[in-house]
């Protein structure tokens, strides 16, 4: 993947090291939309759940993260086959937890951050083209007369 060639061709492929003894670089390759939108749907799904638990309590705020990470764990076998040309076996046993979250970091930021900001870029400068103008933040609060 070190060829300009190949960066060119598909810029959101990522060079991941793995291995605790002996290491080795695989790539991580996006998610295609569909399977971008079937694992974003099922953690959106998993948020929008446990945002209607969530009381401020420190216990649920643990229960919330160890929830979240099932969800992304009980994703990982998908992730390995669809964004790398791994088998899941010898994946889990040459990475450690460290690599595992920098490969779940890649696949966040290439599938669902980076598309995000792009978006909300594009519908703020087609706004501008129409005329509109973003809202400024107010300077002075609202005097009441009355």
């Amino acid at each position: 993947m070190s060829d300009k060639v190949d960066q060119l061709v598909n810029p959101e492929c990522r060079e991941l090291v793995i291995g605790t003894r002996k290491t080795r670089t695989i790539i991580v390759y996006p998610l295609a939309f569909y399977d971008q939108k079937m694992i974003g749907q099922q953690v959106m799904n998993y948020l929008g759940d446990m945002k209607k638990n969530l009381t401020g309590d420190e216990s649920l705020d643990i229960t919330f993260i160890g929830k979240l990470a099932e969800v992304i764990e009980e994703n990982i076998p998908v992730l390995i086959d669809k964004c790398t040309d791994e088998k899941e076996k010898a994946f889990m046993r040459d990475v450690s937890a460290g690599q595992l979250m920098e490969f779940i970091t890649i696949i966040m930021e290439v599938n669902f951050l980076n598309p995000i900001k792009k978006g909300t870029n594009l519908f703020t400068n087609m706004g501008s083209l129409y005329g509109a103008n973003p809202s400024l933040p107010q300077s002075v609060k609202d005097t009441d007369i009355d």
